[in-house]
């Protein structure tokens, strides 16, 4: 990276996948986790001392990390928090408390055990019971801050053997599906099909 307006070669600073920049002047910080490939999804902890990590990769600073990792967002040292997906990680989202990290992506298996598309461990890397059954990758996950359920979008048709596509609702504790009046149109394969990218919660309103 180099400051703006620098030529080629002048004021670069060397970060691998991952930097930190001050949000009130744009300047680069320390942070410097040193990730092993790309960085596809970021969730900070409620109490903001800890931020995960998602994407394709095999280490970071040097250690053992499959597609997900924890580090320090004062320092950026790794964590001990390891569980490991078996492919690409593309969201993250803990729940209101932190106790709970939802996890999607295109993905079989999260922590040795399968979860096809998404799952949940908690801050301390233990898988959970929730597990969702997709048939396509999930790219974003919301929690409202009751935590009443949680939301899935991305490139499935299907949740829990029932059709739903794009976005559904599921239990919070099982991954079972809740009640959800919306469905994306249209999924008319394969010349015409839609999916979501993101979901953004605020209040009572999922966007």
């Amino acid at each position: 990276m180099r400051p703006p307006g620098d030529p080629a070669g002048r004021g670069e600073v060397a970060r691998s996948y991952l930097a930190a920049f001050s949000a009130r002047t744009g300047g680069l910080l320390s942070f410097q986790p040193h990730v092993g490939g790309p960085v596809t999804a970021l969730a900070v902890s409620p109490n903001g001392r800890t931020l995960y990590v998602g994407g394709q990769f095999s280490h970071v600073g040097g250690t053992a990390r499959d597609n997900l990792a924890a580090v320090s967002t004062s320092s950026g040292a790794l964590t001990s928090w390891a569980p490991a997906a078996s492919g690409k990680v593309l969201t993250i989202a803990p729940s209101p408390a932190g106790s709970q990290i939802y996890i999607g992506g295109a993905f079989g298996e999260l922590d040795g055990q399968r979860r096809t598309f998404a799952g949940a461990v908690t801050a301390t890397g233990g898988l959970l019971a929730w597990e969702p059954s997709l048939n396509n990758a999930v790219t974003s996950i919301a929690v409202p801050s009751d935590d009443s359920r949680v939301l899935v979008g991305g490139y499935f048709t299907q949740i829990n053997g029932v059709t739903q596509n794009a976005i559904g609702s599921t239990n919070p504790v099982t991954g079972a599906s809740d009640k959800w009046a919306a469905t994306v149109v249209p999924d008319q394969p394969p010349g015409c099909t839609s999916s979501v990218k993101d979901i953004v919660i605020s209040g009572g309103t999922a966007y």
